[in-house]
């Protein structure tokens, strides 16, 4: 697991996200982007409101998240 730990806290993951959330916003009909993570997944709880990704729902052991066309800042 070293070969990973070197590249945290690099934002690599965070740039990734934004690049993709992008991509999807040029294609047609997109409004929203969204996310699902595990509760206890504290590195996403992080990168994603960098993106600009807002929980919008919680059940059980899981977090659902949303960006839409509007918040997303390329």
């Amino acid at each position: 697991m070293r070969h990973v730990q070197r590249f945290q806290g690099q934002g690599y993951m965070t740039e990734a996200l934004a690049g993709i959330s992008g991509w999807n916003f040029t294609q047609g009909g997109i409004k929203a982007v969204l996310a699902e993570t595990e509760k206890d997944c504290l590195a996403s709880h992080r990168t994603l409101p960098k993106n600009n990704f807002q929980a919008v729902q919680e059940q059980n052991n899981m977090i659902w998240w949303r960006l839409s066309k509007k918040a997303f800042k390329s």
